[in-house]
């Protein structure tokens, strides 16, 4: 079984190379700048998968919804099992392959330290199980896939910690090049092992809507509903004063996808819309319970033309709509909160950016505006999935890399002024 151990070689010979001494500051730029060196991976081979030059891809709808609609009969199951388990291995290797690659001083910072202690601990769990061949098997995998979820719930919440630390050691780029590739990975192993979970789970109360975490029939009306009430009694709570808000387009679709992944993008890009909207009206009109204008949310769903499947593709009972059909759903959010001063916009996508200054500018609600910002969407399913973030500067970011991820983007279209507002595009590619 592939193992990892980690030791500080003598310091001449390897942590400092060629017997680098700290006693300059050009050594200790070359210490700062230079990739991890007092770490290293050995490796026996009960199992080898050491794919680190091979690209993983994106886990697509598709591939969640390959094994097809629950419950799976026992050989499926098995065979999602090992699937899971294999897939898991390469990209969590991956990970700790890419944490050896952080220069000494931030790879050595305790948060993003503990950060690689978590992907070493459930490496080593999921490599240390045999093939999935049996329902006692696959019963162990579940475990371990359960202790994984629950021991990365925080991660990102870590790496903000840790970078954060760590920012006069990096450049920006270097920070956002990392986080990017570490939040994708994560997105990617935790759709492979909650899709899992949840198909075994689906086993015993399977619904006939679901595919395990996609939903078939996500209705957007329910779910823009849901998280528009859950941001404004947020909002009211913290500023006093909520904007209502207005629905319009295609609100009744039904679409294909993860609902708790919309849900994310939607409460983060809400969020900013409301709190810009009471912040500049209180301004504007120097009154702390002025009359808000809506919250303006346009829903469009571009369905290209079906595509026809032949008769041997048709006897595939796995195939499923979302396979035949890609559609492009697009969000619109628009608000009258003043829009992005123009010396902000520059930085609203980087991580770790806020426009929540210092001061408490929402004196007269129940919390300040830090406390908003802080609040994620209330659900379990889409904390635990997601991570308590929220606060840390990763908002909007990780809510345009999400959509990214699913083939789409979250772009603003920023008026800047009295009467301006920013309008967020959301475009996500979807089965229908």
């Amino acid at each position: 079984m592939l193992r990892f151990d980690f030791h500080i070689q003598k310091i001449r010979s390897t942590a400092f190379p060629h017997g680098l001494q700290l006693r300059s500051p050009r050594n200790l730029d070359r210490l700062i700048t230079s990739p991890v060196q007092h770490l290293h991976m050995a490796s026996s081979t009960h199992h080898d998968h050491s794919l680190t030059g091979q690209s993983l891809k994106k886990v697509s709808l598709d591939r969640l919804m390959r094994f097809g609609t629950p419950p799976l009969s026992p050989s499926k199951l098995i065979e999602s099992a090992e699937l899971t388990r294999q897939e898991l291995i390469q990209r969590i290797q991956r990970r700790v392959n890419a944490h050896l690659s952080l220069p000494y001083l931030p790879a050595s910072n305790p948060h993003i330290k503990q950060v690689m202690s978590i992907y070493r601990r459930s490496f080593e769990e999921i490599n240390s199980l045999p093939p999935i061949r049996t329902v006692e098997d696959n019963a162990a995998l579940l475990q371990a896939l359960v202790t994984m979820v629950d021991d990365a719930t925080d991660v990102i919440g870590m790496f903000a910690t840790g970078f954060k630390e760590s920012k006069r050691y990096l450049s920006e780029e270097q920070i956002s090049s990392f986080l990017n590739r570490a939040i994708q990975s994560r997105i990617s192993i935790r759709l492979i092992a909650e899709q899992h979970l949840s198909l075994s789970k689906a086993e015993h109360s399977p619904s006939p809507s679901r595919t395990g975490i996609v939903d078939k029939k996500m209705n957007l009306k329910k779910t823009l509903e849901s998280v528009l009430q859950f941001a404004a009694e947020l909002c009211e709570g913290t500023f006093g004063i909520a904007p209502e808000w207005r629905l319009s387009g295609e609100v009744e679709a039904e679409v294909c996808f993860v609902e708790m992944h919309l849900q994310y993008v939607l409460i983060e890009v809400i969020k900013n819309a409301l709190r810009a909207t009471v912040e500049h009206h209180r301004e504007v009109t120097k009154t702390t319970n002025p009359p808000l204008p809506p919250i303006e949310v346009a829903v469009a769903v571009e369905r290209p033309p079906r595509v026809a499947v032949n008769s041997k593709e048709t006897t595939d009972r796995s195939l499923s709509d979302a396979e035949i059909s890609k559609s492009i759903l697009c969000i619109r959010i628009r608000d009258h909160g003043g829009g992005i001063d123009p010396q902000d916009l520059p930085h609203v996508f980087s991580y770790a950016f806020s426009t929540v200054g210092s001061e408490d500018k929402a004196k007269d609600g129940m919390h300040n505006q830090a406390d908003f910002d802080r609040i994620s969407y209330g659900q379990e399913e889409l904390k635990s999935s997601l991570g308590r973030i929220a606060g840390l500067g990763f908002g909007l970011p990780m809510a345009r890399l999400y959509c990214r991820y699913f083939g789409g983007n979250l772009e603003l279209v920023n008026m800047h002024g009295v009467g301006g507002g920013v309008d967020s595009y959301i475009t996500i590619a979807v089965g229908t």
